[in-house]
C-alpha cells in the first residue's frame, strides 16, 4: 500500500476483512456483515458483505441515517447523523456528493438504538 493510504490508517491495519458492527449505548454489539478493503493505488476501496439478503432491506425514506467515519486506534468508527433520504429516491442529476455537511445534523447521543458503527 502506497505511503499516503497507509499513513492515513496510522495504527490500525486494514486486514483483507473486518466485521461491521452497530453498537448500543451499553456497549452491546450486533455484527452486521464484513467490509473486504482493497488497496488500489493511492486510494483504499472497500465492498461491504452484508449477512442480510438484499430482499431483506428497506427504507423509510424520510428517516434516513449515515455515519461520519473516523480511523481511530480501536478500527474505523462511525458517528450516526440524520439525513433526508429523498435526496437519493432518483437518480442524481449531477457528479456532485449526495450529502454534504449542509445536509446532515447530528444526532442527539442515545437516541437511537445503536450509537456508532465500528469497523474492527
Amino acid at each position: 500500500m502506497p505511503g499516503a493510504a497507509r499513513a492515513a490508517i496510522g495504527p490500525w491495519q486494514l486486514l483483507p476483512s473486518r466485521a461491521v458492527c452497530l453498537v448500543r449505548p451499553d456497549g452491546s454489539a450486533v455484527v452486521h456483515g464484513d467490509v473486504r478493503f482493497e488497496p488500489d493505488d493511492e486510494r483504499i476501496a472497500f465492498r461491504f458483505e452484508p449477512d442480510k439478503k438484499p430482499r431483506e432491506f428497506g427504507a423509510r425514506l424520510w428517516n434516513g441515517v449515515i455515519y461520519k467515519m473516523a480511523i481511530t486506534d480501536e478500527g474505523i468508527v462511525g458517528t450516526p447523523q440524520a439525513v433526508d433520504l429523498n435526496l437519493i429516491g432518483a437518480p442524481p442529476s449531477s457528479d456532485a456528493p449526495t450529502y454534504g455537511m449542509g445536509e446532515r445534523a447530528d444526532i442527539e447521543p442515545g437516541a437511537r438504538e445503536f450509537g456508532r458503527l465500528r469497523i474492527r
